[in-house]
């Protein structure tokens, strides 16, 4: 149910209990997206919101919160970085201390779109890549240590798909991409050189590793 929270199951799916102690706002619990990491940890992801049809973002809720207890409840990983208009993040495979979130700028002014990262739990945040106002993403690659994707959506002046191999220092564009509005990147364990993108509206595509890589 879109803006409840997060409902868990114990029984394969039979029944369903709420659990939102601590997560989000009680204006504003749009859960646009849960994950597991492998030690336990479980992470949500509250999107924007407004209250009214062209009324400014709300700022009540938003962020990544995080659960140490299986959901019984709930911390703000944000606290030091308000934004209003979270869209996806990622958390590093082997230590859900490290972190990527995802922004986009929410208008009226506002530019704190971009892909930021913590190394910290939270603690601290900081931006590592802005190439358009609408970052969706950013996604560590799982045996590359220092190897980044970002991806932007709506909006974006030049390419979609960026890669750093320096853990956010620099970028790199792929450039002359047939698609754009890209969202998630995945990672295929059996096919080590290639990666897999989704978009909004334009498929699901697979390619090269790199920019420009066969």
């Amino acid at each position: 149910m879109f803006d409840e929270g997060v409902f868990k199951s114990t029984d394969d799916g039979r029944t369903w209990t709420l659990k939102r102690e601590g997560l989000g706002h009680p204006d504003n619990r749009r859960v646009s997206r849960v994950f597991l990491h492998a030690d336990g940890t479980l992470f949500a992801s509250i999107c924007a919101k407004r209250p009214a049809a062209g009324a400014p973002l709300m700022n009540a809720g938003v962020g990544l919160y995080r659960s140490r207890d299986g959901a019984e409840t709930w911390e703000p990983m944000n606290r030091s970085l308000p934004l209003l208009y979270v869209k996806d993040f990622s958390v590093h495979p082997r230590d859900s201390r490290r972190g990527l979130l995802g922004a986009c700028d929410a208008g009226r002014g506002d530019q704190s779109g971009g892909l930021y990262r913590t190394d910290d739990g939270g603690e601290t945040w900081r931006r590592i890549g802005r190439e358009g106002p609408q970052t969706f993403g950013g996604y560590f690659h799982p045996t590359r240590e220092g190897w980044l994707y970002m991806t932007l959506t709506e909006g974006a002046p030049g390419a979609g798909l960026w890669l750093s191999r320096d853990d956010g220092r620099t970028w790199q564009a792929f450039d002359g991409l047939s698609f754009a509005n890209i969202q998630r990147v995945a990672f295929d364990p059996a096919d080590p050189l290639r990666i897999r993108v989704t978009t909004f509206g334009g498929s699901v595509w697979h390619g090269p590793l790199t920019p420009g890589g066969p």
